[in-house]
């Protein structure tokens, strides 16, 4: 699940009324007192152990007056009410006039309490409350619809002088930094819409002595929402942990925010000649089956020499269609029959060879086979690794079959890759991966 970088989502009501006029006492709003608000620090803590960037804005001291976000609650009518304590600091002149900013993002204009004295005007809600020097009074509203937390303005106005700042509130100045890890199967720097990624790598932020981290989602994309400011992005630099993965771009972004910020990918080929050694010398377990294998079972499906029924091979075959890419293998009616002619049929050049033992993998990884690792002295499947290796399969099939997704990058790149770049070290890679042991 995404965390998102506030580490808090509200759910806001937003009362429907005419613009300036004043409105009915909400008697259940009136009874918010003192007495029954929660902590402002419990407004933005959270169980996870990170720092929350905005829980400097939970309060705000504001000319002889401070004003805090006391608390915000969900009601059973659907909506979200936001409290806030305007607090007098004992400076000699009282309060004239208190303003909160109603951001556009929060969609119409929201009801309040109290309304006595008060009016919307210019997106803001204004208060000509009178509070002592000393005095303390509490104000409330109410939005609907599912508003995250943000940054708003406050502004006070006493002894005829009018200042502002930032206090919590509803949705604004908050932003979107976002990108993705993925497998740069042509090493060319640039995500491709072929070149997927990871779930479950950790992306960090840091921003001075703050801190956060995310996981990847399952294609390898990752959200943080901010604050205007600058922000350093980073990965580690080693995929997977297995040092057979090196980074093609930078693996660390400064940003600075002053809007959403897209595109900070970070890109990992995969050390082909480097794993094939490994595959070779059992340092990567493998427990695979070669092409031969595959094609008894589709043939013999619901035989005794078969490990699979017709049904099984029909669920396995539309496995592998649904993979990672609408291509390279889509087996139409009968599934069964296109899968053999691609496994069986006369090898006549790179491409035949490459999509035989493509398929054969994929087979196997969908099966529940492929390379192993060692956690706590025991062999288990590595699908972590087996699935960033046919990211960089089917990324390259489709490279040379001209059929990756459609973008004017990617068919100018795929246009050199072919042009420049065999299949024969992906071939080799591919069915050292497929000649494991068959048991390990």
């Amino acid at each position: 699940m995404k965390k998102k970088f506030y580490f808090m989502s509200v759910l806001i009501l937003v009362g429907v009324f005419i613009n300036g006029c004043e409105v009915e006492e909400d008697p259940e709003l009136l009874n918010v007192n003192q007495d029954s608000l929660n902590l402002a620090t419990s407004i933005t803590s959270n169980d996870d152990g990170y720092v929350n960037f905005m829980e400097a804005f939970e309060s705000a001291d504001l000319n002889g007056y401070t004003i805090v976000l006391e608390d915000h609650f969900f009601s059973a009518d659907g909506s979200t009410t936001f409290v806030y304590s305007v607090e007098g600091t004992g400076a000699t002149a009282q309060l004239d006039s208190f303003y909160l900013e109603v951001p556009e993002c929060a969609g119409t204009v929201p009801s309040w309490s109290p309304t006595q004295s008060s009016k919307l005007e210019d997106g803001r809600i204004k208060w000509n409350n009178s509070i002592s020097k000393d005095g303390k009074e509490v104000f409330t509203i109410t939005y609907e619809g599912d508003i995250s937390l943000g940054i708003i303005d406050v502004t006070v106005v006493r002894g005829g002088i009018e200042t502002s700042t930032k206090v919590l509130g509803p949705c604004a100045g908050v932003y979107t930094i976002s990108g993705s890890i993925f497998i740069d199967a042509n090493s060319d720097k640039t995500k491709q819409p072929s070149e997927t990624g990871i779930g479950g790598y950790t992306i960090n932020l840091d921003q001075g002595e703050y801190h956060a981290e995310v996981q990847t989602s399952g294609d390898g994309s990752y959200s943080f929402e901010v604050l205007e400011g600058s922000y350093t992005v980073s990965v580690g630099s080693d995929l997977l942990n297995d040092q057979n993965y090196t980074a093609t771009t930078v693996v660390s972004y400064d940003v600075d925010v002053t809007g959403d910020v897209t595109g900070k990918n970070f890109g990992y080929q995969v050390e082909a000649t480097k794993i094939t050694g490994e595959f070779n010398n059992g340092t990567i377990p493998l427990d695979t089956e070669d092409y031969k294998f595959w094609i008894q079972q589709i043939k013999n499906a619901g035989k005794n020499n078969s490990g699979y029924s017709k049904a099984d091979l029909n669920k396995l075959l539309s496995d592998v269609e649904m993979y990672l890419l609408d291509v390279p293998f889509q087996f139409g009616g009968n599934k069964a029959k296109t899968a053999l002619d691609i496994l069986s049929k006369p090898i006549k050049s790179e491409l035949d060879l490459y999509l035989q033992q493509l398929l054969t993998a994929e087979l196997n990884v969908k099966s529940g086979r492929g390379a192993y690792k060692t956690v706590d002295g025991k062999l288990v499947l590595n699908e972590s690794f087996n699935t960033a290796l046919m990211i960089y399969a089917e990324a390259r099939a489709c490279e040379a079959l001209g059929s990756c997704p459609s973008e004017e990058a990617a068919a100018r790149t795929q246009a050199t890759t072919k042009a420049t770049r065999s299949l024969s070290t992906d071939i080799v890679l591919i069915t050292s991966f497929n000649n494991g042991s068959g048991g390990l």
